[in-house]
C-alpha cells in the first residue's frame, strides 16, 4: 500500500516496524511444463527484469549554493574550515560526500518507480563508489542520469547495480 501511494508514513522507522509483521519473501509454486513434469519456479515477487537497461534522468538541475554547502558539512560534523570558507572568486567547495545529497532525489524515484517491483521496506545499501573529476561547487548546476546496469536474482533477495552520473 505504501508503495503504491495508498497510504504514507511521516515517520520511516515506524513503517518499518509495521513491515517486519507480514512475511515479505519469495514464494514458490509447482508449475507443469510440457512433459507434465512438475518444476519448481519462483514467483516474480522481486525486481522488474525488464527495468534492466532502463535510464532515468534527474526532473530539474540541482543548484548548489553555499547555505547547501554549509548545512551539509555541519550534519556530517566536518570541522575542516576549507568546507566553510570561500576560496576563489568567493565560491565554496563541497565535501567530498556531498554528490549523495546531490542523487538523493534521483536514486528515490527510481527506487519507488510504480512499476519496478521494489519493496522500500527490504532495501538494504549495499555499497557504493564514487569517481570525481573535480569537486562540486557553489554555482553549479548538476543534472543527473541513472541507469540500471545489473539486476540478480538471489535467495535472500534480489541485488540490483544503479550507475548514477553527474552533469554540470
Amino acid at each position: 500500500a505504501f508503495m503504491a501511494g495508498k497510504i504514507k508514513a511521516d515517520k520511516i522507522q515506524d513503517l518499518m516496524k509495521f513491515g517486519q509483521c507480514f512475511s515479505f519473501g519469495k514464494k514458490e509454486k509447482i508449475s507443469e511444463v510440457k512433459n507434465e513434469k512438475a518444476v519448481k519456479t519462483k514467483t516474480n515477487t522481486g525486481i522488474n527484469l525488464s527495468y534492466l537497461g532502463r535510464t532515468f534522468k534527474s526532473k530539474v538541475p540541482f543548484k548548489i549554493t553555499d547555505e547547501l554547502l554549509v548545512a551539509y558539512s555541519k550534519a556530517v560534523n566536518e570541522t575542516n574550515p576549507y568546507y566553510f570558507m570561500p576560496r576563489d572568486q568567493n565560491i565554496l567547495t563541497a565535501h567530498p560526500i556531498f554528490p549523495v545529497r546531490v542523487a538523493k532525489e534521483l536514486m528515490f524515484d527510481v527506487l519507488t518507480d510504480k512499476d519496478i517491483g521494489l519493496n522500500l521496506l527490504r532495501v538494504v545499501h549495499g555499497e557504493q563508489e564514487m569517481r570525481y573529476y573535480r569537486q562540486l561547487r557553489t554555482g553549479d548546476e548538476i543534472n543527473m542520469l541513472a541507469r540500471i546496469i545489473s539486476i540478480e536474482e538471489k535467495e535472500s533477495g534480489d541485488i540490483m547495480k544503479l550507475s548514477m552520473r553527474m552533469f554540470n
